[in-house]
């Protein structure tokens, strides 16, 4: 049987017919997306260099550049007892500046940061730094306002390490959704003491037995303004419309008292030649934070999260209320090895891609405006054009500077391409192939314990292995791209998720007609349900071992050219019988061989009216 490495060899020696694959415009669009396959960093250069084959037979190579070392070093000067560090911090890193040193040495303590630096970004902002190695262990630093905590900007080579973060906001509470006086009202257990001044972000149903999420159980989310907010009204008691149904009564929830908060760790920037290039998070701890605990947005390229942890404290209900690592625009060569994220509010790793809606085009065809992320292109710029169904449509070229139009977040640009595109409206999408992230690794990981799906996939030229995921609320692996509600990622193109472990994972709702399993393999159109075209390419699914998935096993969908190979299904369906073991739909030449299922009795389903090139094992 064929392995995913020598589709090539497969096709042109036509051991199997059915994987000839005639090519489409969505196969111009994959080879677009995985162009970038080798690093632009010097193969010497010194610093974390990491090499694999991928899907398509390709050699991927990846590069996170170290900082160069010295024996320059400066030590951050003794913080009075009761005052702000921030402004020793800042003195500390200007003296770094101006002496050129290689290192600040933070000594072990606890430092409270009760203000922001520069331009108000953040707590602690780090800018302006080249080969500079940010040396904590046994250090603490305190945030203590709804705010980032460490920013980091125009800097080369900066690698953080050994530091521990926390936040002394009030995250989270324990509370139970009770009837009274003819409607349901939310009751905060009195030891988490609430006011008028504690807003609710969202609740996850809690089980107080077992002190963890209930897998699949339901989340209310009450964004700021919406018309059914929470109100406080007094004796630790919440109303609002959300919490109605019968469903809810004697619920108990983690009450999220935050609305993406401050992020613990931002790293953000523009292009620029001093743009944020090779940042590394070594040994780092975040016990908690009211928004997300790493993002990174608008890096150039290299970025390094090894051996750090994103956990709560002890006795703690919740690390960071949103995902444990976002990856947004970060040019590639990203390697998050050997971390912990545990009890966090939403996604352990989101490996995000930007797309940019249209927000119009006039009867020329040219002229266009653009929303989200629309501000990190570029005069010269290739855009890649999509209709809300997923079909590609073409490229063009940006010939104009981009005018600024404000808009939400200062998002709106109008711009001018070099010709027409076919089917462009008001309802197509856009991606900017100078924006794509490519060249990821995510190896050694244990995720677990989390109101979250384990990681998003949506990315190309990535490998997920030797994982282990537990205790997720929803699936542990979802490889896609999704234009619908997420309005984010390239598709899974040139993937590997191979030999990781996946224990007890939740069930997620009937959203988009999808037989949701513990890995997903798929792409959700403008309306939310599943791609009739393909948006995942060349993918292998290898040598996994999933034990007691709440729903399938494995799911392909929306994708061309995928193997799945080896995988351990030893239970799965615990809380919904009627799923299927494995599936595939709206999918071309997959290979579904050598996998093993003692759970479902339901087995693998192919459905006929969407799929061709099925090769498939007798017996699942």
């Amino acid at each position: 049987m064929f392995k995913i490495h020598s589709w090539a060899s497969v096709v042109c020696a036509v051991v199997l017919p059915s994987m000839v694959h005639a090519q489409t415009a969505f196969d111009s669009w994959a080879a677009l997306a995985s162009q970038q396959v080798v690093t632009p960093v010097a193969p010497k250069s010194p610093g974390s260099h990491l090499n694999w084959t991928a899907p398509d037979g390709r050699k991927v190579s990846l590069a996170v550049l170290t900082p160069a070392t010295s024996s320059s070093a400066v030590t951050l000067a003794a913080v009075p007892q009761g005052a702000d560090a921030r402004p020793y911090f800042d003195a500390a890193l200007a003296q770094v500046r101006s002496q050129h040193a290689n290192t600040l040495i933070i000594p072990p303590g606890t430092y409270v940061f009760n203000s922001l630096g520069a331009n108000g970004w953040g707590h602690l902002v780090v800018q302006g730094l080249q080969d500079v190695t940010i040396s904590g262990t046994g250090a603490t630093l305190v945030f203590t306002l709804n705010q980032t905590g460490i920013f980091l900007t125009q800097s080369q080579r900066v690698e953080i390490e050994g530091l521990r973060i926390q936040y002394s906001l009030h995250m989270a509470s324990l509370g139970t959704i009770v009837q009274h006086n003819g409607q349901n009202v939310l009751v905060i257990d009195r030891a988490y003491p609430v006011s008028s001044a504690d807003s609710i972000g969202h609740l996850a149903e809690y089980d107080r037995s077992t002190k963890s999420f209930v897998l699949g159980g339901p989340t209310i989310y009450t964004p700021p303004g919406a018309s059914y907010d929470p109100v406080y009204v007094g004796n630790q008691t919440y109303t609002s419309p959300s919490f109605q149904g019968s469903e809810f009564v004697n619920m108990s929830f983690v009450v999220f008292h935050h609305w993406y908060g401050g992020v613990a760790i931002l790293m953000e920037d523009s292009p620029s030649p001093g743009q944020l290039e090779d940042v590394i998070l070594k040994n780092v701890t975040i016990n908690s934070g009211p928004g997300m605990g790493v993002v990174a947005y608008g890096i150039k390229r290299g970025l390094g999260i090894w051996n750090s942890r994103i956990v709560a404290k002890p006795g703690a209900l919740i690390s960071t209320e949103y995902d444990g690592v976002h990856v947004l625009i970060v040019g590639g060569d990203v390697s998050l090895i050997g971390n912990t994220i545990a009890n966090q509010g939403d996604d352990a790793i989101n490996l995000n891609n930007p797309i940019s809606p249209v927000v119009s085009v006039d009867s020329t065809g040219v002229n266009l405006v653009l929303s989200t992320y629309s501000r990190f292109m570029s005069q010269g710029d290739t855009l890649a054009f999509f209709d809300s169904s997923n079909n590609f449509l073409g490229t063009a070229t940006i010939t104009s500077a981009l005018t600024n139009l404000g808009g939400l977040n200062d998002q709106y640009r109008g711009m001018t391409i070099d010709h027409p595109i076919t089917g462009l409206s008001n309802t197509s999408v856009v991606r900017d192939i100078a924006l794509i992230d490519s060249r990821v690794a995510v190896e050694k990981n244990v995720i677990r314990d989390c109101q979250c799906h384990g990681i998003l996939v949506q990315t190309p030229n990535t490998i997920v292995s030797d994982n282990s995921f537990s205790n997720t609320y929803g699936s542990a692996i979802n490889m896609l791209t999704n234009i619908g509600n997420f309005v984010e990622g390239v598709g899974a193109i040139n993937v590997i998720a191979s030999d990781n472990t996946i224990t007890t994972t939740g069930a997620v709702a009937g959203i988009g007609g999808m037989p949701w399993s513990a890995i997903n393999l798929y792409g959700f159109n403008a309306h939310v349900s599943v791609s009739a075209v393909p948006v995942n390419k060349y993918v292998e699914i290898a040598n996994n071992t999933i034990t007691g998935s709440a729903q399938g096993c494995i799911t392909v969908a929306s994708s061309e050219l995928v193997s799945v190979t080896g995988n351990q299904c030893p239970s799965d369906n615990m809380m919904a019988s009627s799923m299927l073991g494995a599936s595939i739909l709206a999918a071309t030449d997959v290979s579904f061989e050598q996998n093993k299922r003692t759970g479902s009795t339901k087995g693998l389903y192919i459905d006929s009216s969407s799929t061709s090139g099925i090769v498939s094992q007798s017996n699942f």
